[in-house]
Order: C-alpha cells, then structure tokens, then sequence
C-alpha cells in the first residue's frame, strides 16, 4: 500500500464522519421542526390555569419524549448508514478479495 492510499484512508473516516453528522443534523432539524409548534402549544396550555392544563401537561410530556425518541433513532440510523459507507468505501479501495467477516450472531 503506497502513501497516498495511507492518506486517502485516514482521510476518508473524518470525510464520512462529517457527512453523517451533517445527515443527523438535518435528521433533527426536521423532526424538531415538525413537533415543535404542537409542543410549543401544548406547552402554553399546560402552563396556563384552567381545567386542560393538566392533560395538556401530560400529552406535552409525552409528545417531547416521542419527538426525542423518534430524533435519536434518526442518529442511530445515520450512524449505522455512516459505517456502512465508509465500510463500502474500504471495501472498494482493496477490491472485492478481501474477507468480509459474517453480521455478529450469524453462524461462520
């Protein structure tokens, strides 16, 4: 392996890194765009006075943890994609001989 191929692989995990994190970054920015007005509104009636303000309280709580939920599945799915290119990426740089090892809990 020559220097220039050393190079371009170091440099193509910091590549991708940024990448899936610039994927994840819009990931977020649309879950949170979208559930942010209704949260915002649930929210303002939880905290005013009045017969609602109470169920508005619950509902807020639970719309934020499934917004939270639905955004850290969203990274987690980048994440994993993120691998996956830069696996591909190897993987095309050494060419198709090399040993690809089975998916963990796979019999070899």
């Amino acid at each position: 392996m020559s220097t220039l191929d050393t190079y371009r692989k170091l440099a193509a995990g910091p590549v991708l890194g940024a990448s899936t994190t610039f994927r994840m970054g819009t990931g977020y920015l649309g879950i949170w765009t979208d559930r942010t007005p209704r949260l915002l509104t649930l929210g303002l009636k939880a905290w005013e006075p009045g017969p609602d303000a109470e169920e508005a309280a619950r509902k807020f709580w639970d719309e934020l943890i499934e917004a939270t939920r639905c955004s850290t599945e969203a990274a987690l799915d980048e994440l994993k994609r993120g691998i996956d290119d830069l696996e591909a990426y190897m993987e095309a740089e050494q060419g198709s001989s090399a040993p690809v090892d089975p998916p963990a809990g796979t019999p070899a």
